[in-house]
């Protein structure tokens, strides 16, 4: 199973468009928030998997690595909204 880093976490998110000006749109760098519906995090879960989540079933397994992943969002104080 992937193990997710800081770096990593950041990596994704800045290649989906989630970055500094995101957070700054959404509701400050202070406060750094995901909106979990929109194409960005969708896109970030493709990453994460492996696949494109808008025409796949995700597996028990791929619900693992996407709860590592919020696990680690949290851990480096971005929510998930």
């Amino acid at each position: 199973m992937k193990k997710f880093t800081h770096e990593k976490v950041l990596e994704i998110l800045f290649n989906n468009g989630i970055d500094d000006e995101y957070f700054e749109e959404m509701d400050g760098l202070d406060n750094k928030e995901i909106e979990a519906g929109s194409e960005e995090w969708l896109d970030v879960l493709s990453d994460i998997v492996g696949k494109d989540v808008y025409n796949e079933e995700l597996s028990k397994e791929d619900d693992i690595l996407i709860s590592e992943f919020i696990r680690m969002l949290g851990e480096m104080e971005i929510n998930l909204i």
